[in-house]
């Protein structure tokens, strides 16, 4: 598009009648499952064609929907998907006809951002009862099943009503029951048997911050609780009765970060940044070789008035006279990559010695805990045998008759004169 329009610039007078209409694309998945659809609704939306001809009749049923394009579909043994791009405007429209005809439509993969103006939760049990419940409901934006029920989607106008029609305000509060969670948090060191409830009202009270608990992890010696919330805090942490609660934010890695060897994107940056060497201007080098595609296409962002950009335009090397700059810029890569794998290699041998120690103290604090266990075991067996032998002994006092009296003692016979 680019060269395009650095072609149209030749002629000044074309600009009158250049027209470019922005439009926001978004990409929909039509997907159809033997195991989550009737035997009716896959014999009939079962194949690739069939599928592609239902996604297109609904996109042109929309009023919003002046252009769409439908790709080829991807057919397998139970599955059935087609992929369609159209306007944004389309979504809630299309959202609500989601497992209406065993047919899933969704525009998220799970690993994307929340969409705006949607909320969605689960819901556990059968996907065909759940389906007739939840498209009855005002407000819905159509369901798309997963493995033991439905995610349903809601329109952040309808979620009060919703919860109460689904009966789910026992887990909120007056404050919290039109909430519309945009992040999710896990509170640390809650103390044992900590109830839901009670945390969030330890968040309301300390911090003003309106919470919705959705998960208690209990452990040994604490609790952890999964809450979700509609804005973040600058805190990462308060106390609840002197007793630090630690706030961490719950974060989803995209597919293509695990892909490369589990780096976060911002990691990868640093890593490449830190390796990369700046280059040292020469007045004596001569024009250096022209760029690859991708910057080219840095470059072409930059004006226009001083004619073509330098990788669209001819250039000579002499790879004599560059041989010498090239061995030291090769040089101080593979100095500046041997100093970044020297460090982390140190990192590595940091890490694995912090996590044998980790490991002993946790071993340690098993035997410890072991030894705690068997001396409880002994001390109930010896207060139960205690308690058997007290018993014992009452019962056998009990049932012992009267004792005798004594025979009268014999007076000498001087003493009976």
């Amino acid at each position: 598009r680019r060269l395009s329009l650095f072609m149209i610039d030749c002629e000044g007078c074309e600009w009158a009648s250049l027209l470019l209409l922005l439009l926001w694309w978004l990409l929909l998945f039509f997907t159809i499952t033997e195991r989550w659809a009737t035997p009716t609704q896959w014999r009939e939306f079962g194949k690739g064609d069939a599928l592609s001809a239902y996604a297109a009749n609904l996109i042109r049923q929309s009023a919003e929907a002046r252009q769409f394009h439908v790709y080829p579909p991807n057919t397998g043994d139970s599955r059935v998907s087609v992929r369609a791009q159209l306007p944004r405007e389309c979504r809630d429209t299309l959202y609500r006809h989601s497992l209406a005809n065993g047919v899933a439509i969704q525009a998220r993969r799970p690993d994307d951002d929340a969409e705006d103006g949607i909320s969605v939760w689960t819901m556990r049990g059968e996907i065909l009862d759940l389906v007739r419940k939840v498209l009855t409901c005002e407000g819905t934006l159509g369901p798309f099943p997963f493995d033991g029920g439905v995610i349903r989607r809601m329109h952040n106008d309808h979620l009060e009503a919703a919860r109460v029609a689904l009966g789910l305000q026992a887990h909120f509060t007056q404050n919290t029951l039109a909430l519309v969670i945009c992040k999710k948090y896990k509170l640390l060191g809650f103390p044992a048997g900590t109830a839901s409830r009670a945390a969030a009202e330890a968040c309301q009270n300390a911090l003003g911050w309106d919470v919705v608990p959705f998960r208690v992890i209990g452990l040994r010696s604490q609790t952890t609780v999964v809450i979700g919330a509609i804005s973040a805090l600058s805190e990462d942490h308060f106390y609840v009765n002197g007793m630090p609660i630690v706030i961490e934010e719950i974060t989803t890695m995209r597919r293509t970060d695990v892909r490369r060897n589990g780096v976060p994107p911002q990691l990868r940056r640093r890593a490449a940044s830190s390796a990369r060497t700046l280059p040292v201007p020469d007045a004596s080098r001569p024009p250096s070789a022209p760029p690859g595609p991708a910057a080219g296409r840095m470059q072409q962002t930059s004006s226009w008035n001083e004619g073509p950009p330098p990788s669209l335009r001819p250039v000579q090397i002499s790879p004599l006279s560059a041989q010498p700059n090239a061995s030291a810029a090769h040089a101080s890569q593979a100095s500046s990559s041997n100093a970044f794998q020297a460090r982390v290699v140190a990192l590595e041998g940091q890490m694995s010695s912090v996590q044998s120690e980790i490991g002993t103290i946790k071993t340690q604090q098993g035997h410890i805990s072991d030894k705690l266990d068997a001396f409880e075991n002994k001390q109930d067996k010896a207060t139960s045998s205690i308690l058997d032998q007290l018993q014992q002994m009452s019962q056998w006092m009990k049932n012992s008759g009267p004792s005798h009296a004594s025979p009268p003692r014999k007076l000498a016979k001087g003493a009976e004169a």
